[in-house]
């Protein structure tokens, strides 16, 4: 499914989007409609980079799992059973895998079912899953859905009555995005089929049979990592512990709405 063609399954017209940039990994053009904002590829890579051995971890991984964990500890899931859905290598499986009952990750990339610690398991296999997850994380890994539309429908399946959606996706409108040449640069890829609104994700989501409960802006990126990769061009993605000033930055960007990250809450509609 055409990233263009899901975005009309959603009721944006997307008449005339403008040419926003190359794929840094692949001679595909990059869209972007300015009537809502979302930011898509023009065409279907024939496949992914993880396909072909060369989806990295980020450097942000650490930092991400922890402030995710986080999450975690402010909705109180304490002795639900979670799945990780693109769990990548299972390090947010880890994380939290001693603070609720059950903590399974999904990844097409794993290359096999195994055994965690506790019991948890990690597969590439939807069929060795449960079928009433009551909380089920999406960290990052919606953008990367070649049908979005099936592929929520899929992890509906898998969720128990009025079951909790966590997402986490990069934001079209992001500050970053607009205004550094290197944030556009790691953004513009192959694997990052289309970038969302806010108000994009929310219609994907309602189509796809989830309520939103609250959908928040986040920034991922710290102030010093913005200023490094504004003055050199290029920035490792971490920067340790946030001053005074990072996190000031980052609620300004959160409150003018170009925060880099959405974060969304949704649950499962019966």
């Amino acid at each position: 499914m055409l990233p263009v063609d899901v975005l009309r399954t959603l009721g944006f017209t997307v008449p005339h989007p403008h040419l926003f940039g190359y794929c840094r990994d692949r001679d595909i053009p990059v869209m972007r409609d300015p009537d809502n904002g979302v930011i898509f590829l023009l065409r279907m890579p024939p496949d992914s980079a993880y396909e072909r051995g060369h989806g990295a971890t980020s450097s942000m991984t650490g930092q991400d799992t922890k402030r995710r964990r986080g999450y975690v500890d402010n909705c109180d899931y304490y002795g639900q059973s979670l799945l990780d859905y693109g769990c990548g290598d299972g390090a947010f499986v880890t994380e939290i895998q001693n603070v609720l009952l059950i903590v399974d990750g999904y990844d097409p990339s794993m290359g096999g079912t195994f055994t965690a610690l506790n019991g948890s398991v990690l597969t590439d296999r939807l069929a060795t899953l449960r079928t009433d997850y009551e909380v089920i994380t999406l960290w990052h890994a919606l953008e990367h859905f070649r049908d979005p539309i099936y592929e929520l429908a899929r992890i509906r399946s898998l969720a128990a009555p009025r079951a909790q959606l966590l997402v986490e996706v990069p934001h079209a409108r992001s500050w970053l995005l607009h205004n550094c040449t290197a944030q556009l640069r790691a953004s513009l890829w192959s694997d990052h089929l289309i970038l969302h609104t806010a108000e994009s994700l929310r219609r994907l989501l309602l189509h796809t049979g989830w309520r939103v409960v609250t959908l928040d802006g986040v920034q991922r990126y710290s102030l010093r990592n913005a200023l490094s990769w504004l003055t050199t061009g290029k920035g490792d993605g971490g920067s340790g512990a946030w001053t005074d000033s990072d996190c000031a930055w980052a609620a300004e960007r959160v409150n003018a709405g170009d925060s880099d990250t959405l974060l969304c809450v949704a649950e499962k509609v019966e």
